[in-house]
């Protein structure tokens, strides 16, 4: 376990009820890493086996950021296209989760832009990294009700289209 989940699990064990938590509010974002990319490739990290047997699924979460991106007339792209656009941008969506009693769950939700920079040092030096971050939402809730988790991902989506079209409104292709 994680020092992050360890330090969480005892937080929600000394404490009756443990609300959500949304970091975005303190979080500073750099918008700006957005500016003239042309669309992102859409990659969710392997979800937990127990989001799983609750009916969240990455293929689902997937499609709800894909349908959300489109709708905002932010171009998704295939792997193909995701490998030959400057930058590679995707956006990384990442889930976990920890159970900390019989029938409560743990849970933390961010999605980053990534892509592809170099180093200023050293401009030989291409780095992946996140150059944006929604802020992680962190929450307790009984096993029975972890697909709302899917909630949080499209809170995130709206983050991240807002983000993007601060910066690139005259860009976005008509719907």
């Amino acid at each position: 376990m994680s020092l992050f989940l360890g330090v969480m699990a005892v937080g929600v064990a000394l404490t009756p009820c443990w609300p959500e938590r949304d970091e975005a509010q303190t979080t500073t974002t750099d918008t700006l890493s957005f500016r003239d990319v042309p669309g992102v490739f859409v990659v969710v990290e392997p979800l937990d086996a127990e989001l799983e047997q609750f009916g969240v699924f990455a293929d689902s979460l997937r499609d709800l950021l894909e349908a959300k991106f489109s709708s905002a007339g932010i171009q998704l792209l295939n792997e193909d296209e995701w490998q030959t656009t400057l930058g590679n941008p995707l956006a990384f969506l990442d889930v976990n989760l920890a159970q900390v009693s019989q029938r409560m769950y743990m849970y933390r939700v961010q999605l980053e832009l990534r892509q592809l920079v170099v180093l200023a040092r050293d401009s030989t030096i291409p780095v992946f990294t996140p150059t944006w971050k929604s802020g992680q939402t962190f929450g307790v809730t009984p096993n029975t009700r972890l697909h709302t988790i899917s909630e949080h991902v499209g809170v995130a989506a709206d983050r991240f289209i807002k983000a993007y079209d601060a910066v690139n409104r005259r860009r976005r292709r008509p719907f």
